[in-house]
């Protein structure tokens, strides 16, 4: 499952016009780790993904999943990704995508536009993360404005979190596993599929006490 995007080589919408800013297109998903890091060393550092995230009628969940995987990856650089939301009615799933790259549009709900300045409002990076240790994954995680801290070290769950990582089929996992998972907003289900929420930190941005 892939997807076009249209590459920028500078964080700001408004210096568009610029001559040499614009990169180009490129088809992304196959891998979305590796394609954020090789369109950061690229220099690309900002993404339009002209299609919308339908989760209203998101059919299988497969195509939205991969969408937001991607937008995740892009986050996890640095890269500021414009992208459409078509929420479900009931605004499900909006405050887990709080540390994502903010939506620069949101249907589907009728306060669409407040829900768009919120999010950018209370967006920053590093909001929600996570590090490998030897035998653990650390999460960190700052949605709800206060810390919580997570060492996972069951090897069940870290092997579930492996499968999540990109996308998997919810039955495909342990149904307690995702069930304790998706309790603290570490994994959201769209569909049939389900996904890892926190994206991979590679260098605290502050001292770790206060991430």
């Amino acid at each position: 499952m892939t997807l076009q995007a249209i590459l920028w080589r500078d964080h700001t919408a408004a210096l568009r016009h610029v001559p040499g800013l614009h990169a180009g297109h490129q088809t992304l998903g196959s891998d979305p780790a590796a394609d954020a890091r090789a369109l950061f060393q690229r220099g690309i550092r900002h993404v339009e993904l002209p299609e919308p995230v339908d989760l209203a009628r998101p059919g299988d969940g497969r195509a939205a999943v991969r969408a937001l995987v991607v937008v995740r990856e892009l986050t996890s650089w640095g890269i500021v990704v414009s992208w459409r939301l078509v929420a479900a009615a009931d605004r499900t799933c909006l405050s887990s995508f709080s540390h994502l790259s903010p939506p620069v549009e949101i249907t589907g709900v009728r306060d669409g536009d407040s829900a768009v300045a919120d999010l950018r409002r209370d967006f920053y990076l590093a909001k929600c993360v996570y590090r490998m240790g030897p035998g653990f994954t650390e999460v960190r995680d700052r949605r709800s404005s206060v810390l919580s801290r997570y060492i996972i070290d069951d090897p069940d769950y870290r092997d579930a979190i492996h499968d999540l990582e990109y996308g998997v089929l919810a039955d495909a996992v342990p149904a307690d596993v995702l069930t304790d998972l998706e309790s603290e907003q570490l994994v959201a289900r769209i569909g049939e599929y389900a996904f890892w929420l926190p994206y991979r930190v590679r260098r605290w941005p502050h001292p770790p006490l206060s991430v």
